[in-house]
C-alpha cells in the first residue's frame, strides 16, 4: 500500500484518501486500466467514493510516474470486499462523439487540440493540452466518430505519441495534461537482463505480428484519389516482398502521403518483438521505466545472435504494469 491515493469529484475536488493496494497499467496511445478491492467494513466503502466518474491519483513508489483514471465499470462485488476498476482518463474520450460529418484541418497536433476542445465543450474530462508538436503535414479529416477514435486514427497514420499525467494545482484540485508528441521518450543506458533486474517466465521472448515492407498508398479509393508507392528496400531484400495497399484517409498532398506510408512501412517492416519482461528495482531500473523510452534486453538462451541462440537488442517501453503488493513492474516492449 506504499504510495498516496486520492480520490477526486468529477470536477477534479479531492473527496478522500484511500490505503488500498494497486496494479496499475500506463499505455502509450492506449487506455491502461488500475485495479483495487476495498473491504465492505471499511468507511471508505461508500458510492461518494467509489462512484463511477469520480477520478483517482496513484502516487507510485520507487521512481514511477504516478497515474490517474476514472472510475467504472466492471464492479464485481465479492465476500468482504468489493473490486473496483479505473480507466486512463482518455477512456471518456470515446463518449465524446465529433459533430457528424464536420471537417477538422491542419497539422496532427492541430487537430488533436480541436478534438480536445470539442470533447470539453461536450462536458469536463479535466483533461487539458500540454505540450504539442505541431509540424508534419496538414490534411482534412471528416469527423463522424468519437473523438478517442479520431484521435486514434489521426496518430496512427502520423506516428505521433500522446500522454496523460495528473497535476494537483496550490488549491488540491486536479487536472490531467495530455502531451502531444513527436515521439515520446528519450535514449537511455538501461539495460534489462535476466539474474539482475528481470525476472523471466516460460516465454521471455517473442517475434509476431504482420511483416510489410511495401505499401501502396491512397488517399481515397474513388477515382481521382492520390497514389503513391513506398518501398524500403533493404527490409525487402531480407525478407521477400511483403506489401500492401492502404487507404489514408483525408490526406491532401502526395508529399504527406508519402511521408504517412513511410511511416507505416517503418513500423511493420520487421516482426513484432514482445518481451513480457518483469523487472524489480535493482539500481533504480525503474528511474528509467517511462513510455517511449529506449532501453534494451539481453537474453542469453533465447532468440537468435546471428547463428547461435541468445539476443541482445534495444526495444521501446510501450507501457509497463505496476504491482504494489510485491514492487514489480511488468514491461511491455514495442520494436525500437
Amino acid at each position: 500500500m506504499t504510495g498516496l491515493k486520492t480520490v477526486y469529484s468529477k470536477d477534479g475536488t479531492p473527496i478522500t484518501d484511500l490505503k488500498v493496494s494497486v496494479v496499475s497499467s500506463s499505455l502509450l496511445n492506449a487506455i491502461g486500466e488500475a485495479v483495487f478491492y476495498v473491504a465492505k467494513s471499511s468507511p471508505k466503502c461508500r458510492n461518494e467514493v467509489l462512484k463511477w466518474g469520480n477520478y483517482i491519483v496513484v502516487q507510485r513508489s520507487g521512481d514511477l510516474d504516478d497515474w490517474v483514471g476514472v472510475l467504472d465499470t466492471p464492479r464485481p462485488w465479492h465476500n468482504g470486499y468489493v473490486e473496483v476498476h479505473a480507466f486512463d482518463p482518455v477512456y471518456l474520450l470515446d463518449y465524446r462523439p465529433a459533430p457528424l460529418n464536420a471537417t477538422i484541418s491542419g497539422t496532427a497536433g492541430e487537430k488533436f487540440e480541436k478534438l480536445l476542445a470539442i470533447a470539453n465543450g461536450q462536458e469536463d474530462t479535466l483533461i487539458r493540452a500540454g505540450e504539442i508538436f505541431y509540424g508534419g503535414g496538414t490534411s482534412d479529416e471528416i469527423v463522424n466518430d468519437s473523438v478517442y477514435a479520431h484521435l486514434k486514427k489521426i496518430r496512427e497514420n502520423a506516428g505521433h505519441d500522446w500522454i496523460c499525467t495528473p497535476e494537483v494545482g496550490d488549491q488540491g484540485r486536479l487536472t490531467i495534461t495530455m502531451d502531444w508528441l513527436e515521439k515520446a521518450g528519450v535514449e537511455t543506458d538501461l539495460e534489462l537482463s535476466q539474474g539482475h533486474n528481470i525476472v523471466s517466465g516460460d516465454s521471455p521472448l517473442e517475434e509476431s505480428g504482420q511483416i510489410i515492407n511495401a505499401v501502396e498508398a491512397v488517399s481515397s479509393l474513388d477515382a481521382g484519389g492520390l497514389v503513391t508507392t513506398y518501398v524500403d528496400e533493404i527490409a525487402r531484400a531480407e525478407n521477400g516482398l511483403r506489401k500492401v495497399r492502404k487507404v489514408f484517409n483525408g490526406i491532401a498532398s502526395l508529399d504527406a502521403l508519402l511521408a504517412a506510408a513511410k511511416t507505416f512501412v517503418d513500423a511493420q517492416k520487421a516482426a513484432s518483438v514482445s518481451t513480457p519482461l518483469t523487472a524489480v528495482n535493482v539500481g533504480r531500473t525503474f528511474a528509467n521505466i517511462r513510455r517511449g523510452n529506449m532501453a534494451s534486453y539481453r537474453y542469453s538462451k533465447d532468440g537468435f545472435d546471428g547463428d547461435g541462440l541468445g539476443q541482445s537488442a534495444p526495444l521501446r517501453i510501450s507501457g509497463y504494469r505496476f504491482n504494489e503488493s510485491d514492487g514489480t513492474c511488468e514491461i511491455f516492449s514495442g520494436d525500437a
